[in-house]
């Protein structure tokens, strides 16, 4: 009896610190070093992490125990920088969008071949001292040294991704409509070409000496044209509603001579 007695007595010595440890869980701590380490190459600090919820992933056959750690907190770039987010399918997460990576500066949005290259990545740009709010989660490894991060997935909110995507659309917008003028201006230098050589303007794009091209993407049509006079027009082929005109030489409130007006119809 005494030795059945003292047999359970070491076996609880042994087993209660192990229950605490099986019991234990990533400090909040840790899951803010975690997420430190992962993104002060990008020169971001990362603020306010606030614990969420937290499970055990028990091990087996030579897998390690995990722990995976939801979080909240905010990220606060120290210089401008563009964060790479998962648009599109990629962005079907519940948590939000995937962040993908994070570069320093404020990378434009990719235009032509770049941005055929680019599908199903979106940027948002943040300003030095911006607070961006993300969630994700942090996984970690039991290990002899205590818990080790081993993954962290961070997200951006859905509102954040729908300020990023309205911001993109304002500056394709803002990308199409200076390309629009830009080839109303260019039709300009080569409409007075034309009219040096032959004292009338062209009536047509494309026909004898008037020489212009527009830009790819861009359709630009004459309109009424008289001997001093002329008015065109400028669409985008995949923005059909996004309008730009143009007129010379004519009197009329609806132009400004000489300089291209855009609106949406």
């Amino acid at each position: 009896m005494l030795l059945r007695i003292s047999r359970v007595f070491i076996f609880g010595l042994l087993a209660c610190p192990l229950a605490v440890a099986c019991n234990s869980s990533p400090s909040s701590s840790a899951v803010a070093n975690s997420l430190a380490g992962r993104f002060a190459a990008s020169g971001i600090d990362v603020q306010d992490v606030a614990r969420v919820n937290g499970m055990p992933r028990p091990g087996g056959n030579g897998e390690p125990d995990r722990y995976s750690v939801r979080f909240t907190a905010a990220l606060v770039p120290t210089a401008d920088v563009t964060i790479h987010f998962a648009s599109g399918i990629d962005a079907a997460a519940a948590n939000g969008a995937l962040i993908k990576d994070i570069v320093r500066g404020l990378v434009p949005d990719p235009v032509g071949w770049s941005a055929f290259l680019s599908i199903g990545t979106a940027n948002f740009r943040a300003r030095a001292g911006d607070r961006v709010p993300i969630v994700g989660e942090v996984l970690f490894d039991r290990t002899e040294n205590g818990w080790q991060a081993e993954n962290v997935s961070a997200f951006l909110p859905d509102a954040t991704v729908r300020h990023a995507t309205e911001q993109i659309a304002a500056n394709a917008t803002t990308r199409e409509v200076n390309a629009m003028k830009s080839d109303l201006r260019n039709l300009v230098t080569a409409q007075e070409a034309y009219f040096s050589d032959h004292h009338r303007y062209g009536l047509a794009i494309g026909s004898g000496d008037l020489v212009y091209a527009p830009s790819q993407g861009v359709s630009v049509e004459m309109g009424a044209v008289t001997d001093h006079s002329w008015v065109a027009t400028a669409h985008r082929v995949d923005t059909p509603a996004l309008e730009c005109r143009i007129s010379v030489g004519l009197d009329s409130a609806q132009y400004n001579d000489g300089e291209p007006t855009c609106n949406r119809k």
